[in-house]
């Protein structure tokens, strides 16, 4: 499966679906600066199947939701030492 883009968390809390519908249940958030490796698209492009870093969680975020970063802007992501941790 080729990886289509990368993303970044930009607002609070966006929630991450089961399903490509706001009705299914919701089985992760994503928190301001995750980021994530974008896998599908719904084919109505309403929706974004993500594969989070932090913890290998799959599922659908609303396409409106998704910001879209570099291939380099992720990498310095993923090497960036900083923690969500509060301890």
């Amino acid at each position: 499966m080729d990886l289509l883009e990368y993303g970044v968390c930009r607002l609070s809390v966006v929630p991450v679906r089961a399903e490509a519908s706001n009705r299914s249940e919701q089985i992760t958030q994503l928190l301001f600066g995750e980021h994530y490796e974008v896998i599908e698209v719904s084919k109505d492009r309403k929706w974004v199947r993500i594969r989070i870093v932090y913890d290998h969680y799959e599922g659908w975020i609303d396409a409106i939701q998704h910001h879209m970063v570099s291939k380099e802007y992720f990498d310095y992501l993923d090497r960036a030492e900083y923690s969500f941790d509060t301890m």
